[in-house]
């Protein structure tokens, strides 16, 4: 963390946990190619944190929900009494698997949500990455099933984004909708649909805590495609209530190719047969306060080997674009933030100076700043050097023989442990 959120202007966020009451569901089970699903989470999740986080989807399928939460409060506190909002939503939700650990997580490539605090909140908070849309709910008057129209376009020097029709859930014929002996008080009335649907890898992923995936980006104020902030987070969903019952009837699922919203490029959905559904009358359910679990840095007071065979020491993990540290981790750096006395030139803190004044420091561009006793590390990675026998050019205290010390960039821990091998 960096700081308190500063509040001033419109106020269109909220921190977490968020109490969702009263939620009513549409889910359908969609075919989607699993090669596709499989880079999708390579270039989300694999790609930014140079290969440190790994998932891999569970099997060719997708959860497509369409639904109304009426009220969501904030559980934070001093947001209590702040009241409420309503939000309908469609998701796309993946079963995925952490590669690492094995552990069972979704991610939500798609979110449409119809009013702007969801979607600011959800952006700024988790990572969700929400669009805006109009959603039509199968309940609503004079309809015929769900759809989702959103704001978006194909892409071209003449194009113009606006409202388009992204997907639609059609029913055909069948049983009735309710069907009372089918009911289900709790969870495992779902488990036990999809397990039928989808098999028991995929399925078992519903539970009454449900751990999402996502990563959080901002796009860089410089321009271009770099970023100046990304993050990976998790956060949990942990159901209080839920009754529903299985959608009997057959359905079809309408797609509109939409180059704003890529359904078939990026996850291989088309229009098709639904291969079965549910349907959740009321589901009550928190959004718990997530975290972030890469970047990281670990600080580990003993040398010599970890658990996992990798050197222990400091690790200091920088940000992907190599630019120094995210936001995010700045002041959890006190292993290498004591030289408070390093500072760049007067010119340098545009990037256009002479290089740090400290003496025999050698760095002749951007180099290492302390700033209210916050370090940023601003340099190449050629003229980084790490090892054992410690970080130079940081400070007297730095400069100091650190055992163990290790640097973890973009590239590779590999490549890290090689430098600092040479140094």
């Amino acid at each position: 963390m960096t700081g308190p959120n500063v509040s001033y202007g419109a106020e269109t966020t909220a921190p977490p946990p968020f109490r969702c009451e009263g939620t009513r569901l549409w889910a359908y089970m969609l075919e989607a190619d699993p090669d596709l699903l499989g880079a999708l989470c390579a270039r989300v999740f694999a790609g930014p944190s140079g290969g440190a986080m790994g998932y891999r989807p569970i099997g060719g399928h997708v959860l497509v929900t369409f639904g109304e939460v009426p009220r969501i409060v904030s559980l934070a506190a001093g947001f209590e009494d702040q009241g409420s909002v309503i939000e309908r939503q469609v998701g796309i939700w993946v079963a995925v698997s952490e590669e690492r650990t094995g552990r069972l997580k979704v991610f939500t490539p798609h979110m449409i949500v119809d009013n702007p605090m969801s979607f600011a909140s959800g952006r700024e908070v988790f990572g969700y990455n929400k669009s805006w849309g109009w959603i039509t709910l199968p309940d609503d008057e004079g309809s015929e099933g769900c759809a989702v129209d959103v704001y978006g376009g194909n892409f071209g020097p003449t194009e113009v984004r606006g409202r388009h029709r992204l997907l639609e859930i059609r029913a055909g014929s069948g049983a009735p909708e309710v069907d009372e002996p089918h009911h289900w008080g709790d969870v495992r009335g779902v488990v036990s649909h999809l397990r039928g649907l989808v098999g028991s890898a995929a399925s078992d992923i519903i539970g009454e805590e449900v751990a999402q995936i996502f990563l959080k980006q901002v796009r860089a104020v410089a321009g271009g495609d770099g970023t100046d902030l990304q993050e990976i987070c998790e956060a949990t969903i942990k159901v209080d209530r839920l009754v529903g019952w299985p959608l009997l009837r057959e359905y079809s699922a309408v797609v509109q190719p939409l180059d704003s919203h890529p359904l078939g490029p990026e996850l291989g959905i088309g229009s098709q047969r639904v291969l079965g559904g549910f349907r959740v009358h009321d589901l009550v359910f928190v959004l718990d306060a997530g975290e972030v679990i890469w970047p990281t840095v670990v600080d580990l007071t003993a040398s010599g080997e970890s658990g996992d065979g990798a050197k222990r020491g400091t690790s200091l993990i920088r940000s992907p674009t190599g630019l120094g540290p995210p936001a995010s981790i700045l002041g959890r750096r006190e292993h290498w933030a004591r030289s408070g006395s390093h500072r760049p030139a007067r010119g340098d803190r545009g990037g256009g100076g002479s290089g740090c004044t400290r003496d025999n420091c050698g760095d002749q561009r951007s180099g290492c700043s302390v700033e209210l006793g916050q370090a940023l590390l601003r340099r190449p990675d050629s003229q980084f050097r790490t090892g054992r026998a410690g970080v130079h050019a940081l400070g007297d205290e730095a400069r100091r023989p650190q055992p163990g010390f290790r640097s973890q960039t973009r590239e590779s821990v590999v490549e890290s442990g090689q430098r600092a091998g040479a140094s």
